[in-house]
């Protein structure tokens, strides 16, 4: 065993110390520049993120109300006839969510993930402090629109199967959308009402991508809704990935678009990138 003596330990770190204090001391303009560097990054990325914050907070509605929602289509299935993954029929009964517009759940999650809370404390603490207290939720529709609690929407799904899309376009609220058959996207305003825009066909499905400004709620509402699944998504995708380009166009106006993209079954992920066939400014 190596003894070490007491006094050259101690000697070994006071001349550690002093070195270190000559070191910092000596090249303290060098640590300055660096700390100062690290404090602008700093800064900067705040006033970005609080920046994002606004412009994301008022495309959406959330700084006229707090709330918004991402609603997705409602489907009843009636007793004894719901099939299992072994192909067995169960007595379940009730609403179910259609497993496409499901999907549209982390496309939205992703962009609102600065503004969500609930993953951890620390999230939920900086949430709390950059954007304040906003609530983000994912709903079905209510069985009728006569039970629509009014805030901001995101409408998942066309008329038939989301409630909520059902009210606004019975409303003449929206400027385009779906023949009685569900089958094609039509003009529903101004001098060409009544118009077939877009037809689905073996090839192509159209969607409809549309803000609304609810004054009378004092809301925002966007409706995403296709003739088919395909077009669904890829209007709820479009919106969540193009908002700022969106923003930059119409401002935090009302406006309107049209999409096409190939069917489903044809490329499953054409929902990525669509095509705009049809837009207007409100």
């Amino acid at each position: 065993m190596v003894l070490i003596d007491p006094m050259n330990y101690i000697v070994w770190v006071g001349n550690f110390i002093f070195n270190v204090t000559k070191f910092l001391f000596l090249n303290i303009d060098v640590w300055i520049n660096v700390w100062a560097s690290f404090l602008t990054l700093g800064i900067g990325a705040a006033l970005f993120i609080l920046l994002k914050r606004r412009k994301l907070l008022q495309f959406f509605g959330l700084d006229k109300q707090n709330k918004l929602s991402i609603l997705l289509s409602t489907l009843y299935i009636p007793s004894n006839t719901a099939i299992t993954h072994s192909g067995s029929i169960i007595s379940y009964q009730g609403p179910v969510i259609p497993e496409y517009e499901h999907q549209v759940i982390p496309i939205f999650s992703e962009l609102f993930s600065l503004i969500t809370t609930g993953d951890s404390l620390i999230k939920t603490i900086i949430g709390k402090i950059l954007l304040g207290d906003v609530d983000i939720d994912y709903l079905n529709t209510p069985k009728s629109h006569t039970n629509i609690s009014f805030h901001n929407f995101i409408c998942v799904g066309g008329p038939s199967a989301n409630s909520v899309t059902y009210y606004y376009m019975n409303q003449n609220q929206t400027w385009l959308g779906f023949n009685n058959t569900n089958a094609a996207i039509e003009i529903r305003r101004g001098r060409f009402k009544g118009k077939t825009l877009a037809t689905p066909n073996l090839q192509d499905d159209y969607g409809i991508l549309e803000k609304i400004i609810d004054k009378k709620n004092n809301s925002c509402v966007f409706i995403a809704a296709g003739c088919n699944y395909g077009a669904t998504k890829a209007s709820a995708y479009y919106l969540a990935h193009n908002w700022k380009n969106l923003q930059k166009e119409f401002d935090n106006n009302e406006f309107t678009l049209c999409l096409k993209v190939p069917q489903y079954f044809i490329d499953p992920n054409g929902y990525l990138h669509p095509t705009v066939i049809f837009k207007r400014k409100r």
